[in-house]
């Protein structure tokens, strides 16, 4: 695979997005992939708000979210089915406004080594606002091997130091008594294999409405 940027000038605010590609991309290659950012998108769809305060903010934040969760460092939100800090608002090179993500970003939602990180009695909870929002939902998260919780903790202190790390780590088994309680009509596992050196196994599953 490779990977070529495309240096442009820089995109404004409510401008026409497909013009503004075609002027800098005339043709693209067979089975080419063109990856445009999402704070591009959401400017051509003038989803932007002013920065007035950070309490204006907050409330943006749970506006935009169909779940959100104040946490120590960020607010835990869910946005068009998928998991992400301040329900992706953005405001670094953003002259002094909100960039919102753009409509109908996501269609399923994905928990990346996310519900460790989350007390017990909001795992059921997360869960059941994933699936309100979206048809499927993938998990990928760590098997409690001593080794891989060990690993986990000292890597989130190296990064966080003051992150609390709840432990709430479950076996495959106590997964699937949990996902019994949810509305859903099947769930599929899947065990990824990992190299030799690496510290984590991890298991994966999709749940289907």
């Amino acid at each position: 695979m490779q990977i070529k940027a495309i240096k442009t000038r820089v995109f404004k605010e409510n401008e026409d997005l497909v013009k503004f590609i075609l002027k800098y991309i005339k043709k693209l290659p067979e089975k080419s992939v063109l990856v445009v950012t999402s704070k591009i998108v959401a400017l051509s769809e003038g989803r932007t708000a002013l920065f007035k305060n950070k309490k204006q903010k907050i409330a943006l934040i749970k506006k935009e979210s169909d779940f959100a969760i104040k946490t120590k460092y960020t607010w835990l939100t869910i946005k068009d089915g998928m998991v992400m800090s301040s329900a992706g608002i953005d405001e670094s090179n953003a002259n002094g406004k909100l960039i919102l993500l753009p409509k109908n970003s996501f269609d399923t939602t994905m928990l990346n080594d996310v519900l460790h990180h989350v007390e017990w009695d909001n795992q059921e909870r997360l869960l059941r606002e994933a699936l309100r929002v979206s048809k499927k939902v993938l998990i990928f998260e760590v098997q409690p091997t001593l080794i891989g919780k060990l690993c986990d903790y000292i890597l989130g202190k190296i990064h966080y130091k003051d992150m609390l790390i709840p432990f709430t780590f479950r076996t495959s088994s106590e997964w699937e008594t949990l996902f019994k309680k949810l509305p859903i009509r099947r769930w599929k596992p899947k065990y990824v294999n990992r190299p030799f050196f690496y510290p984590f196994s991890h298991v994966a599953f999709c749940l289907e409405k």
